[in-house]
């Protein structure tokens, strides 16, 4: 008798994948935001969703275009509504609250500029895709990152298939590689259930983003499948992994997948720094019962990173950003 009573999924064999000397770069769905929460957490050079969270195949390969390309934003592809400015590009925790458009888009295009100096020094890019559900304005057919709670009747919603999903996502690829052509691709389905297209929907549209990632992933060099998805699915597959919606991973869930992505692609060396990173993340995110500033802490908290400076140089800049000034 099988008494595992779980189907549990191997890490793969990619150790060394990821190490602190590697610049990363995560775009995608709130799941991705998660990862690279982690990510941060144990001090790697990582960019997390610098055009905020991207659901679909088509604005994540329309972000990396933009990236690669550093085509600004203009103003056809801003917008005014609910009092604030939004790009038709970004997720709304990139709205303003301005009316100045020239300021807006100054913002926004410094921070493609930064992006594209950047994008030379990624190593490895982690793409998280959510849905093959996307919304199209019906004034030009532009395939739209966020709605931005616009009403529904400007937009026309369609499922992209897996020749349109593939598409987009070989699009992300070239562009991401037009900079940097050794960069490493990870592709991802994202484990959050979207509920809101039907559950029949839903496991259409994951089960559309599998078929092409896999597709992907067979016909590319350097371009891995990490199953977000499947460890989700099949690993836990139990609702106490998922949070009060019932729709998102718990933060359990998010660990536990994280610890997979872990074995998968860090080495010792890199395992043991993420311990020691981690624990200077947590006595940085220490606040005193008092509410008022210990001396004493804060000075064996700067020795600590010192150290780990001294050891390990590679982390000079993330370290000295998080520092107490």
């Amino acid at each position: 008798m099988n008494t595992e009573f779980r189907t549990p999924v191997a890490p793969l064999t990619r150790k060394g994948l990821i190490s602190h000397a590697t610049p990363l770069l995560l775009l995608g769905s709130c799941f991705a935001s998660n990862i690279g929460a982690r990510l941060q957490r144990d001090m790697f050079d990582v960019t997390v969703n610098p055009f905020g969270t991207l659901y679909n195949p088509a604005s994540i390969a329309a972000a990396c275009g933009r990236i690669a390309a550093g085509t600004h934003f203009t103003e056809d592809d801003i917008v005014e509504g609910n009092g604030c400015l939004h790009s038709w590009h970004c997720h709304s925790s990139l709205s303003a609250k301005t009316h100045d458009r020239g300021e807006y888009l100054s913002t926004l295009n410094r921070l493609v500029d930064r992006m594209q100096a950047d994008m030379c020094n990624i190593g490895v890019a982690i793409l998280t895709f959510g849905t093959r559900h996307v919304y199209r304005l019906n004034s030009n057919g532009m395939v739209v990152a966020n709605c931005h709670k616009f009403p529904a009747a400007e937009f026309d919603e369609l499922d992209m298939d897996v020749e349109q999903c593939t598409g987009c996502i070989e699009k992300a690829i070239a562009a991401l590689r037009s900079i940097n052509p050794d960069m490493r691709i990870v592709l991802t389905v994202s484990p959050v259930r979207y509920v809101g297209e039907g559950l029949h929907n839903s496991a259409l549209s994951k089960s559309t983003l599998l078929i092409a990632c896999d597709s992907v992933c067979t016909r590319y060099e350097g371009v891995i499948y990490f199953p977000s998805y499947e460890i989700m699915m099949d690993d836990l597959r139990d609702y106490r992994f998922y949070a009060s919606d019932m729709k998102h991973p718990s933060d359990v869930a998010v660990d536990y997948i994280y610890s997979i992505f872990s074995e998968s692609f860090f080495d010792s060396h890199t395992v043991e720094i993420s311990d020691r990173c981690r624990r200077l993340s947590a006595r940085l995110a220490h606040r005193s019962l008092s509410g008022q500033p210990d001396e004493r802490f804060e000075k064996q908290t700067c020795e600590i990173a010192e150290r780990l400076i001294a050891e390990h140089p590679e982390l000079t800049d993330v370290v000295n950003k998080i520092l107490p000034r």
